[in-house]
């Protein structure tokens, strides 16, 4: 399907976990969807002129509380989340299970994320199969940070990840132990992004920095490696779409 044809909409994806995590950053509070990478896209999409929906597996999301921190939100972005009538806030407050949309109502796909999508992107069945169907439909999948551990589940023409054969980037090791969670997220027993590429035959490529922009647009598929390229990722998705 050409990109004419496909509807002037995106779907973000959200974990629909929390987990406590102790110590490090989060001293014992949850983590989950990390705000930004899901208001950054959401604002750029809709200056696009996309109209926006939220999804998770069972249609519920929570808040990541590192994320809800002024080093992380701040400005008109911790405004628009402390404003239940922006549009942000209410297109959270609509969101919905994935197994409730229809993957031809959408032209991209994107995995917002927190660590706590590590528990939870693997197994969301539903979400993989929304996001398989909108790439075979000729749409983009994109995914930022840990989101990219929902990429092992959606797969192309031929029933391969698209990790497969493609390079990736997500959330770096040295980021995880700058926020003091590296152990923590290693007992879960997880893959990240990195782990994927490796299982998966795809190419993991890091940032110059933990916290530094980089967007890696491969084809219909693009992956951002933490919050501050959600916003890029975005960007790039669209480009993507009509390349």
């Amino acid at each position: 399907m050409s990109p004419t044809a496909l509807p002037k909409r995106a779907v973000i994806a959200l974990p629909s976990q929390r987990i406590a995590i102790e110590g490090g950053m989060y001293e014992g509070h949850d983590s989950g969807l990390f705000i930004i990478e899901a208001q950054h896209p959401f604002n750029v999409l809709k200056a696009a002129g996309y109209e926006v929906a939220f999804s998770s597996e069972n249609g519920e999301w929570y808040p990541d509380w590192v994320s809800e921190q002024a080093q992380f939100l701040s400005g008109a972005d911790l405004a628009a989340y402390n404003d239940l009538s922006s549009p942000f806030r209410k297109a959270l407050a609509a969101i919905r299970p994935a197994s409730e949309l229809k993957s031809a109502d959408y032209a991209i796909f994107f995995a917002a994320a927190g660590h706590a999508a590590l528990l939870d992107f693997p197994t969301a069945t539903n979400l993989h199969q929304l996001a398989t169907e909108i790439y075979a439909h000729g749409g983009v999948v994109a995914a930022v940070c840990q989101g990219g551990c929902i990429l092992g589940g959606i797969t192309d023409a031929d029933g391969k990840s698209l990790i497969t054969g493609h390079e990736v980037t997500g959330f770096t090791e040295i980021g995880e132990h700058q926020m003091g969670v590296f152990d923590t997220l290693r007992s879960w027993n997880k893959p990240t992004v990195r782990d994927l590429a490796q299982q998966l035959g795809g190419t993991y490529v890091a940032p110059a920095g933990p916290w530094e922009v980089l967007v890696i647009p491969q084809g219909r598929l693009v992956t951002g490696a933490n919050p501050q390229s959600a916003g890029a990722a975005a960007e790039a998705a669209i480009k993507a779409l009509h390349a």
